[in-house]
């Protein structure tokens, strides 16, 4: 009996050293860690992409000319009266609609060349829809005179340019409506050869005629225009003036039209691209 309660005993003694052992190696937290809070492991920043820079267009170098040889013709001969139809002043579009020579006849190529054969050889193509005669004369004055597909070529396209050197817009910034045209001369030294077919040629001077009887004669075709005008050819664009007489039946400046990247319409309200190619403005 003694020896049952020993082992109970012994049994019990047992027990209860295995549940101090166990407590003891549970770790309780220290008084330190209570609610710290665990800061989560830094992320690397992901670097934000730079833009790559969108690459620069390379302008496309402008195309080198063939040499062409470039036939000279004096202001008497421009201004003789079977081919003053080229050089009168006025817009192709406008008088030739009122004219027999609007067809084709001519006011076309065939026509121009035959008043002038050597410009044969000074035609230059810009385009598939553009193509240009040049013509030097005095004071340093190169004329192109256009054809474009506005017509099927049939006609020369506007008006006749004359460059003596390209200017600037702000160069006719004097000019107003009502100053004579001699005032005009004053700016573009290459507006001899229009003054002379404006003045001389068709003696405009005094005659309030020749303006009221080209206008009636365009408006009875549904073209509005302004029977006489020049074209200014600029760096950035072109400079159209026309002109009109006043009560003194002097020619005077009546409106003044800037066309920007060398675009102006004509008569007929079709916009005309007289863009000349860089090297043939080098003479």
């Amino acid at each position: 009996m003694k020896r049952n309660v020993f082992t109970v005993m012994t049994a019990v003694i047992v027990i209860i050293a295995a549940v101090l052992t166990a407590a003891a190696c549970t770790e309780k937290p220290k008084p330190a860690d209570v609610g710290k809070v665990t800061e989560a492991p830094k992320q690397e920043e992901t670097p934000v992409p730079t833009e790559t820079p969108v690459p620069t267009a390379t302008p496309k170098p402008e195309p080198t000319l063939e040499p062409l040889d470039i036939p000279f013709y004096s202001y008497e001969e421009l201004l003789s009266f079977e081919k003053n139809g080229f050089f009168g002043s006025y817009d192709s579009d406008g008088y030739w609609a009122c004219d027999a020579l609007s067809g084709g006849g001519g006011a076309g190529p065939e026509g121009f060349l035959h008043y002038f054969p050597e410009a044969e050889n000074a035609k230059r193509t810009r385009d598939e829809s553009c193509f240009y005669y040049m013509m030097d004369t005095e004071n340093d004055t190169r004329i192109f005179i256009f054809y474009d597909d506005h017509n099927d070529f049939r006609g020369y396209a506007g008006l006749p340019v004359f460059v003596c050197t390209p200017l600037e817009y702000e160069a006719f910034a004097s000019l107003e409506i009502g100053d004579s045209i001699e005032s005009v001369g004053e700016v573009d030294p290459s507006f001899a050869l229009h003054y002379r077919a404006i003045t001389e040629n068709q003696k405009l001077q005094g005659n309030f005629f020749v303006f009221e009887y080209w206008a009636e004669k365009a408006a009875s075709l549904g073209i509005e225009i302004n029977p006489y005008s020049t074209l200014h050819y600029l760096t950035d664009g072109v400079l159209r003036i026309d002109y009109g007489l006043d009560e003194a039946g002097d020619v005077v400046i009546e409106a003044m039209t800037y066309g920007a990247d060398w675009k102006l319409a004509n008569a007929g309200g079709v916009v005309i691209d007289y863009r000349i190619l860089p090297g043939d403005l080098d003479f």
